[in-house]
């Protein structure tokens, strides 16, 4: 094979395949934050357990974590 058919194999291969490896790699970096919050989600919940708290308790606790959290402000 030429250098000359190299490049436009090269240049389809960066077009379609960079952008594959991004969505692959978003899609598994995503999954893998949601495992590891329902992991927390999860012992908090068992801790909270063993140490006695109620359901309305348990339920207030992680409501109230639920929330967005605070944006800092920028100081110019």
């Amino acid at each position: 094979m030429s250098d000359q058919a190299l490049i436009p194999i090269v240049a389809v291969s960066a077009v379609f395949g960079g952008p594959l490896i991004m969505y692959v790699v978003h899609t598994i970096a995503s999954n893998w934050r949601q495992v590891r919050v329902a992991e927390q989600t999860a012992t908090l919940k068992q801790q909270m357990i063993e140490r006695g708290y109620g359901a309305d308790e348990i339920v207030r606790v992680l409501e109230a974590g639920a929330g967005e959290p605070a944006k800092a402000e920028k100081v110019c």
